[in-house]
Order: C-alpha cells, then sequence, then structure tokens
C-alpha cells in the first residue's frame, strides 16, 4: 500500500472535489460543528458563506430572506479521515456529506455580496476518530497577493470523548464580517467574534495552506494576537488593495496558557476580505455608533417565543458624509427594517422571534458604511437562546450581615453567593458602599480588580473593603451594579447579573468609631479626623490591579479573628491595603462650600438665594423688586437681569434706563434739572414750557431749554417702593393766542424721575442720599408721554356791519 503525506493528500482530494462544486467571487466561509445528542457519532454542522451577490445563484434581497429561500445550491460539503494510515481508502472517502446551499441572512448592494447560512448533520462511522471536513472550489475574488486563487473551508473533527464532559466536542462559531474596511495610513484593529459551546478558551491562528488554500503572509500588513483574537493593521501606506484572511480557529481547555504543550479539542476555518482604501480623511473621521446601540460582546438571553428587539442608530463623523449601508451578519429569520434617518441619526430597527432549532449560541454583528467607503467598528453580541444563565445573588447567603468598625489598617472581606455559575465581566462594574444618611457611595470596589475574587467554586462572590470606609457612625448599604459579575454561556462577556439594587436588601450599622462627620485618619487610622466636605472627590474608586501586586494582610471578617477560609476563596488574592484612602463625603453644595468642624455651610453667589435644603442654589429674579430697577422692561436671566428699551429710545450708560435723543436729567442732592436740545425740540419754546407749577418756568441757553424744581417744589410728586423713593415731576407746554387765532398744542406731558434709596430716609422731609451704579448715578429719565403736537386755528366771527 502507498502512504501519501497529509497535505498532498488534502490536495488530490480537493482536485478530486472540484468538478462537483464550481463557485464564483468567494468572499466568506466558515463552518463549526455540535454533537447532535453528545454521545453518539451523529454531529451537525453549521455554515457561512458569501460569494458575489451580482454572480448567477447568488442574488439575495429582502424578499428572499423573509420567504427563506436557498441559494446557491450546487456544490458539496465532504468528509475524509484524517491520517488514516492502514484504513481502508474508500471507507475513510466519505464523499459529499452535505449540501452547501444555504438560506440569505444578510446583502450589501454596495459591497456586491450575498451571505447566508445552513446546517447539515451526519453520522460519521466508527473506523475512525478524527475526520477532516470541506468545502472547497474557485475562485476568490481579485486579490492584491495572489489574485484568483482557489479557496477551501475545513474543519478538523474529533470523534474522541472528552474527559471533562463525557460528551464529543463542539467547535467554536464565528460570525465575522465578509468584509472589513480599513483606510490607508490609519492603525486600527477588529476583534473577531468568537464563541464556544463548552466555554474552552479559543485560540484565533493563522490557517495553513493545506487548511485553507491561502498563502501564508495573504495580509502582510496585520498582525494577528492569537489568544485575544485580535487582527490589528498598522497603519503603512501604499498598501490599498483587497487582501484574503484565513484563520484557524482552535479551542483548549479553560485556563489554558501554553498553547504548545496542549492539542486543540478541534479545529475550523474562517476566511474573508480586508480592503484597504486610499486615504480620504482623517483617521477619525469614521461613523460612530449612538448609546442606544448594543454594545460589542454584548451577552444577552432569550426564550423561545420571545422577540429580540433592538435598534442600530448611528451617525456621520462629518456633515458632507452620509450613511450608505448597516451592514449586519444575522441568523436565520432575524427581520430589519431598511436604512433610514431622522433627526441626523442613520438606523435600522431589529427583531427576531427564534424557532426552537437555533437554540444555543447565536450572533449578531453589524457595522456601518458611509459614502466614503469608510467604516464603524465591528460589533457583535450573542444572543443565548432557550438557556437561563443570568446569575442572581442569594440575599440570605450575605456576611458578614453586621461587621464592627475597627481601628487600623484592616479590610472586611464580604461574600455572597449567586444562584448560577458566575464570572467576571469583560469591562469595569462595581460594588458599592452606600452611607445612607448622606445617601452618597463612599466607597466602590471595581469587580475586575484584586479587591475582588470568585471562589473555586465559580458561585460565590468575595470583595474586600477598607475598615476607615466604615469608620464614621451611620447606616450603610450594600450594593452591587448590574453586570457587576455575569454568567456563563459567552467567551468575550455573559449574561449580566441584575445585582442589588435596594438599599434595604443589605443594611448594616458597624458602630462606627468616629462620629458623623469624622473618620479614622490615615496612614495608621488610630485616630479621627475631620472630613473635609469641601474638597476634592473620594479617592474611593479603586480601579483594575495586577494580582502580582499583593502583599500579606489580615483577612478579617470585622466581627471576630475567623476568616472566611470556611468558603473555597483563591488564597492567591491578597491585594494591598488603599494606605492613602480618605472617607469623603461631598457636600453637594450648588455652588460655594465651606468646611467647619464636623461639617460644613453651603452659599450661593450674587443673584442666587439659598434653598431651605440649605445646599440648593436658586435665582432671585430681580425684575420682581421695583422692576430690577430698570425704566421699562426687566428680563431676568439665572444669576443676573437686564433691561430693555421700547423702539425709539435709547438704553442709558448704567444698563437700567432709556432716554430719547435730546433730553438730559440730572440729579442732585435735593433738585432735579433737564435739559432739552433746541434741535430736537424745534417747536417748544423757552415763553411755553413750565412744571406742575406755572410759576416753575423755563429758562434757555444758546444750545438748550432748561427747567429745574427742588425735590420738595414745583408740584414734584413721591411714589414709594420697598426699597427707594421715586421724585417725579413733568414738563407743560401752556396755549399761545395770537391775533385772535388760538395756536393751543394738545396736552404734553413730558414726566422724568430721580430715585433715591429709602433706607437713607427718616422721613421724605431729609435731604435724600443719590445712588450710584458704577461710575453713573442711577437717577435717569422716567419715560415720556407724548401726544403730538398740533397746530389747531380757531377764527373768530367778524362784528356785523349792518
Amino acid at each position: 500500500m502507498t502512504f501519501w503525506p497529509a497535505t498532498v493528500l488534502v490536495s488530490l482530494i480537493a482536485l478530486y472535489w472540484l468538478p462537483f462544486a464550481c463557485a464564483s467571487h468567494f468572499r466568506f466561509g466558515s463552518i463549526s460543528f455540535a454533537p447532535v445528542d453528545g454521545y453518539s457519532r451523529r454531529l451537525q454542522f453549521a455554515f457561512r458563506l458569501a460569494f458575489r451577490r451580482s454572480y448567477s445563484g447568488y442574488n439575495c434581497t429582502q424578499s428572499t430572506i423573509t420567504n427563506h429561500q436557498l441559494i446557491g445550491n450546487g456544490g458539496s460539503w465532504r468528509g475524509a479521515c484524517v491520517n488514516y494510515y492502514g484504513y481502508n481508502s474508500y471507507q475513510c472517502n466519505s464523499g459529499s456529506i452535505g449540501s452547501t446551499g444555504f438560506f440569505c441572512t444578510d446583502y450589501s448592494s454596495n459591497e456586491d455580496w450575498s451571505m447566508g447560512e445552513n446546517n447539515f448533520t451526519y453520522t460519521f462511522p466508527s473506523i475512525h476518530d478524527e475526520w477532516r471536513v470541506s468545502y472547497y472550489s474557485c475562485c476568490w475574488i481579485s486579490l492584491t497577493i495572489s489574485s484568483g486563487g482557489s479557496w477551501l473551508v475545513s474543519a478538523r473533527v474529533n470523534l474522541t470523548r472528552r474527559a471533562d464532559t463525557g460528551k464529543i466536542n463542539s467547535s467554536p462559531v464565528s460570525r465575522s464580517p465578509a468584509i472589513i474596511r480599513w483606510q490607508e495610513g490609519c492603525p486600527q484593529y477588529i476583534r473577531i467574534p468568537v464563541e464556544d459551546p463548552d466555554g474552552d478558551k479559543v485560540r484565533c491562528r493563522n490557517a495553513t495552506y493545506a487548511e485553507s488554500s491561502v498563502y501564508p503572509h495573504s495580509f502582510p500588513h496585520g498582525v494577528l494576537d492569537q489568544e485575544a483574537c485580535k487582527l490589528s493593521y498598522n497603519g503603512s501606506f501604499s498598501v490599498a488593495g483587497t487582501y484574503a484572511v484565513a484563520m484557524t480557529l482552535e479551542d483548549f481547555p479553560a485556563g489554558t496558557t501554553d498553547f504548545t504543550s496542549v492539542t486543540p479539542f478541534s479545529s475550523v476555518g474562517l476566511q474573508f476580505l480586508v480592503i484597504i482604501s486610499r486615504n480620504y480623511g482623517a483617521c477619525d473621521d469614521i461613523p460612530q455608533f449612538t448609546g442606544s446601540t448594543p454594545k460589542d460582546g454584548e451577552c444577552t438571553e432569550l426564550q423561545i417565543g420571545s422577540a429580540y428587539q433592538s435598534v442600530i442608530e448611528v451617525r456621520v463623523s462629518v456633515p458632507s458624509k452620509r450613511i450608505v449601508e448597516i451592514v449586519t451578519s444575522s441568523p436565520i429569520g432575524m427581520q430589519m427594517t431598511s436604512l433610514q434617518y431622522y433627526g441626523g441619526i442613520y438606523f435600522r430597527n431589529v427583531t427576531w422571534y427564534p424557532s426552537y432549532s437555533q437554540v444555543g449560541q447565536q450572533s449578531f454583528c453589524f457595522k456601518a458604511v458611509d459614502s466614503s467607503n469608510l467604516e464603524s467598528e465591528y460589533r457583535c453580541i450573542t444572543i443565548l437562546v432557550g438557556q437561563s444563565n443570568t446569575p442572581r445573588v442569594i440575599i440570605g447567603s450575605r456576611t458578614p450581615t453586621n461587621p464592627i468598625s475597627q481601628p487600623g489598617p484592616v479590610s472586611v472581606w464580604f461574600s455572597i453567593q449567586f444562584d448560577r455559575v458566575i464570572k467576571k465581566p469583560s469591562s469595569s462594574s462595581y460594588i458599592r458602599l452606600v452611607l445612607l444618611n448622606s445617601s452618597q457611595t463612599v466607597y466602590k470596589v471595581d469587580t475586575l480588580s484584586v479587591y475582588a475574587a470568585i471562589s473555586r467554586d465559580q458561585i460565590t462572590l468575595f470583595f474586600a473593603i477598607p475598615n476607615v470606609a466604615i469608620s464614621m457612625s451611620g447606616t450603610y448599604a450594600i450594593l452591587i451594579d448590574r453586570g457587576a459579575v455575569v454568567g456563563q454561556g459567552c467567551s468575550y462577556d455573559g449574561p449580566p447579573t441584575p445585582g442589588i439594587t435596594s438599599t434595604s436588601y443589605w443594611q448594616f450599622n458597624p458602630k462606627g468609631l468616629c462620629r458623623y462627620g469624622f473618620s479614622l485618619a490615615p496612614p495608621w487610622f488610630s485616630y479621627c479626623e475631620d472630613i473635609n466636605e469641601c474638597g476634592s472627590n473620594s479617592s474611593s474608586a479603586v480601579v483594575p490591579m495586577p494580582t502580582s501586586a499583593s502583599m500579606s494582610m489580615s483577612l478579617s471578617t470585622g466581627i471576630s479573628s475567623s476568616s472566611v477560609a470556611s468558603y473555597p476563596f483563591p488564597s492567591y488574592y491578597q491585594p494591598p491595603y488603599p494606605w492613602d484612602f480618605r472617607l469623603q463625603i461631598q457636600s453637594n453644595c450648588d455652588q460655594s462650600c465651606t468646611n467647619t468642624y464636623g461639617g460644613f455651610t453651603c452659599s450661593c453667589v450674587n443673584g442666587f438665594r439659598l434653598a431651605s435644603d440649605g445646599k440648593t442654589c436658586l435665582d432671585i429674579d430681580e425684575c420682581l423688586i421695583a422692576n430690577g430697577g430698570c425704566s421699562h422692561y426687566c428680563y431676568n436671566i439665572p444669576g443676573a437681569f437686564y433691561c430693555g428699551c421700547p423702539e425709539g429710545t435709547t438704553m442709558a450708560r448704567n444698563n437700567l434706563t432709556c432716554y430719547e435723543a435730546g433730553v438730559d436729567v440730572t440729579c442732585g442732592e435735593a433738585n432735579m434739572n433737564v435739559s432739552l436740545d433746541k434741535k430736537t425740540f424745534p417747536y417748544f419754546t423757552v415763553n411755553n414750557l413750565r412744571l406742575r407749577y406755572y410759576s416753575c418756568r423755563a429758562s434757555e441757553n444758546s444750545t438748550h431749554l432748561l427747567i429745574g424744581t427742588p425735590l420738595n417744589w414745583c408740584g414734584t410728586q413721591v411714589n414709594e417702593t420697598q426699597d427707594s423713593l421715586i421724585f417725579w415731576n413733568e414738563i407743560q407746554v401752556d396755549a399761545v393766542v395770537t391775533d385772535f387765532v388760538v395756536t393751543r398744542t394738545h396736552k404734553v406731558n413730558l414726566k422724568f424721575y430721580c430715585t433715591y434709596p429709602r433706607r437713607k430716609y427718616l422721613s421724605i422731609s431729609f435731604e435724600p442720599q443719590q445712588v450710584f451704579f458704577g461710575m453713573k448715578r442711577d437717577m435717569e429719565i422716567l419715560h415720556f408721554e407724548w401726544i403730538s403736537t398740533k397746530v389747531v386755528r380757531t377764527y373768530h366771527p367778524t362784528p356785523s356791519t349792518q
């Protein structure tokens, strides 16, 4: 018998299969598998493929998706033994094991591709435990490197039952985009979305030619972080083009760090395109998702019969651009509206009712493409269909229930159990210590830090709070943020715990060593010091720290010398004590704060007054008090006000009073004087101007008419307000009779006034005190009540000559 090397064998088999599957302009391919029942040799394979949409047989529209139509049928998936030396070659080459037709789920008219998925089941013969399943054809889209080459999507299957679960392994799953677009010269990266149904550690490595028919270094401008499954573009220039990327996803036992000494459970292929476009703008001019859009790595649960609903919202970074597509990679049956626009936001609404055949992990990914062909970040979420992995706290398991305040650098270790297996989240979330007397968070623990740990059985959360944080008298409560821990089921994150949101669930009074307003002082925390409520924010936010930054410390519960040793606690969590921590309570003063011994006082700046709560500053409406001093219109604004004038008048330099051109009022110690410009008032003469008393007449000089009065003469009147005395009079015009012709003006009243502060008077007969605003006296003309001057001629009858 002739033995063939494995790589040659795969190539020969591939050539043998070529006539059975011919396709054009390949874009994307991936495959995964899982045992049907976990014990038999019957496996279900799921695959996703993408081809040129304009190619015959691969056209996809929304109608194709809605009607659940197959496209691209005609090829075959084939299976063969791996390293089957000594086995019957006929039995180890099973031929076709599944069709390659798929149900379209997504398409892009802009990028010209159709993508979809399907599955098939196959029972492997018992002659061998390792098999390779492949789909091979020609050709890739025209590429910058190795243009027009054939493609091969393959998976290595091991039918040996796992020692840890007793079942056949399930492979990793990915829902990468068909095309990734990056701007030339702009370093960027994408996290390859991967999940593993068994909770294994997944590694993404570059595929070999035998696994993918893609030569190594097909994308020389990228770097692959295998453990993080992150592909980065180094930002090189003069590299615009289209590149094929071929990866192999492998799953290892959870916690694996040395991949060279461990054989993976399985390996599955993943292939897609990277297009580097010419630089048409700044590197950060890419589309941006809004806060309403699902976060990358989000993990959520969905029961059969319920609907998953979300909205993908995106904004352009440059007003001259527009969003041309929101591209998706979705499970079968997911419905999306067409691209819509409203109020500066482009969006698509998403609705999905999963079927029973979709129970398990399902992924949904999306990106936005603008009119310059620049892409947003690529986001993926995992939906756990028909599963219940959300961990919820067991309130009765909390310990300690009554911690006692102690002096010294001692931490209190708290713990609480959950009803599901838990793990740490992918991003920071907090456990919060709330002082109920002030309703403030006085300390918080980041669950990603070494101050939080999970027990070996993965159901108990431990966290450390320094004793100084509970050294002040009062009642405290512990809150746990949503997502402080997450459940199993998703590789990147997990279904978030609802946490503890009510302060009534975990309350305690530690009988603080210090009275309210005081706490233990660093560094030895042996005496009480005044808390500066007016100081900067507290240092209570504990940031993530490497576990190597540890030191020996007491794990006192705060009740006695007993420890948490009775729990399966990971002993390597010995975090350092926050020696410089100072307990702080914020005053929450709206504006100004003054620290006092054991307390504080709040105050407000000019234009505001302190509310009854002693903290809030309320605006004073100056316009309600003497109209703000404005002669006409007063407009209140926060902390201030401003005056306005009627049309035809001008604001004086004191910004309070309005005047008409040609009029000037002077307020003296005990008199008021008015001057009228003769050019402005040519129809006034010195002989017909007077005040309210006829005896108070005008005088003149070469340019102005002049008239004045003491504050207590000429008919001067006084109006009183809460703060001021307003003295006013008015200029009137006499009627004139000439040659038996009565020339009479209509009534003309020119009112003017001067304002003096009331607090300086004992009675109105005292000499007034003038008021100054800046360098200008607050004594200006009040207003004019004009009735336009009009000449009326009256003719007396001539005496009769009869």
